[in-house]
């Protein structure tokens, strides 16, 4: 079943020739997937045709065909558009019905019902006006749109072109064409005021409280998938409960935490919703997780500075802090996107950075180690009752006053152990720590969305 937009163009005589690349999740502003590979832009092959609708705006710039349609819900029609020199619009809500071809797209999250609407896409204005009015008005398939008509009555055609806007410097060549547009509204008979829309930041920050409005959505979705996650919670009360898995017998605690969120702004009444790269409240949380029975606490930090190899001294000054806790007894870092080295902090362990493993970042638009990835054993040694009883237990608390750091009974990490593809690019060949010995195993990975560990199988 066609989506309501195509099955309106096809009536009006188009003939969809195919669907074009896009991101994963259509949230990047480079189009590159591990499906389909990377899209160029036609004009500069060697940069970007942004996106989500990249793949869309290279073909209509590049003549594969003259239109096509989108979606936008935070510039992935009008990405594309200035990056591949074509025309596109966000049309307002209720204007062109959204519903998809697939009963997921009808189902859409709060901040897609709100603000994602379609967008047509084309070579040039007159192009766009002739999809537009072959797609507007109500479709019974999406009870948001509504009948309006294209055309409007009389009225002042005042246009407000912006020079400046708040959040970041402008180029002067993106400065100019926005200079020229005005031109030329001005030569077509428009009024034009240099005017910056007022509450930019409060557009930006309630942008950003709409989609956290979409996590409870996401967690639900993964605990129906039997996947457990950490940093992210759908309630206070959720994001103090601690994680704990089963590896082998061992009970793991799991934190996860982030030093940021891509820019986009946390709303102030959940703060909550991702835990903070704080080493404070990390500590207090592997207390929790401690508290709660955990033998070995895992850390799975969100940090570093993308495609740089060497840790950063914010990094290494975490690990110290973190490390020094006897609460804490690994971390495991992401967000680099290329593999970092694996350190120590007295008798533990801190790898920082797992490189990638599912991703849609290769050396064609990357850093040529974008596409690497490395899994990390933990292999550890127990320790035993201070009586010397025999027993297993869980590692022992803080240590208040002078001395050196207090160990009870619990879990170390006797060494690592990482693939050696020097040995064998095709397989990863086992190459031990300074103190790997064997013992039980305790594996780690990270992916874009978080390291940790999965639920066993019954």
């Amino acid at each position: 079943v066609d989506d309501p937009t195509i099955g309106r163009l096809r009536n009006a005589g188009a003939i969809p020739i195919g669907k074009s690349n896009q991101p994963e999740m259509a949230m990047r502003l480079a189009t590159d997937n591990a499906l389909f590979g990377l899209t160029r832009n036609p004009w500069h092959p060697d940069r970007t045709p942004s996106g989500s609708s990249g793949g869309e705006g290279s073909a209509i710039a590049s003549g594969m065909a003259p239109v096509g349609m989108g979606t936008d819900l935070g510039g992935s029609v009008r990405n594309p558009a200035y990056a591949c020199g074509i025309a596109a619009t966000k049309t307002s809500l209720g204007r062109l019905p959204v519903h998809g071809s697939t009963p997921v797209a009808a189902d859409p999250l709060l901040g897609r019902q709100l603000m994602a609407v379609a967008g047509p896409m084309a070579r040039n204005v007159a192009d766009l006006e002739a999809m537009l009015r072959a797609t507007v008005g109500r479709h019974p398939r999406d009870p948001r749109t509504v009948d309006v008509p294209f055309d409007g009555g009389d009225f002042v055609r005042r246009a407000a072109v912006p020079t400046d806007l708040p959040g970041g410097p402008i180029h002067p060549d993106a400065r100019e064409a926005v200079r020229r547009t005005g031109e030329a509204l001005a030569a077509a008979g428009w009024e034009v005021v240099d005017a910056t829309p007022p509450e930019m930041g409060l557009c930006y920050d309630l942008w950003g409280r709409l989609l956290g409005e979409d996590f409870p959505a996401t967690l639900a979705a993964l605990d129906a998938a039997g996947l457990a996650q950490s940093g992210m919670a759908a309630s206070e009360e959720a994001a103090a409960e601690p994680l704990l898995l089963d590896a082998a017998g061992i009970t793991v605690g799991l934190v996860s935490a982030t030093f940021g969120t891509n820019g986009l702004p946390r709303p102030e009444a959940t703060p909550w919703i991702v835990t903070d790269l704080d080493v404070d409240e990390l500590l207090e949380h592997a207390r929790r997780a401690r508290a709660a029975g955990a033998e070995f606490v895992v850390l799975a930090l969100h940090w570093g500075v993308e495609y740089l190899t060497t840790p950063t001294a914010t990094q290494r000054d975490q690990a110290e802090s973190l490390l020094a806790d006897p609460d804490v007894d690994l971390i495991v870092g992401h967000h680099a996107h290329v593999v970092q080295p694996v350190g120590r902090v007295g008798e533990e362990f801190v790898a920082y950075g797992l490189g990638n493993f599912l991703s849609n970042q290769s050396a064609s638009c990357c850093a040529v180690g974008a596409q690497d990835g490395v899994i990390v054993e933990v292999v550890l040694e127990e320790l035993q009752g201070r009586a010397g009883d025999g027993t297993r237990g869980r590692r022992g608390g803080r240590r208040r006053g002078g001395g050196g750091r207090r160990r009870g009974p619990g879990r170390r990490p006797r060494g690592l152990v990482v693939p050696d593809r020097r040995a064998d690019p095709r397989r990863g060949v086992a190459r031990r720590g300074a103190r790997g010995s064997p013992g039980k195993g305790l594996s780690g990975h990270a992916a874009q969305v978080g390291a940790g560990l999965r639920r066993p199988r019954p």
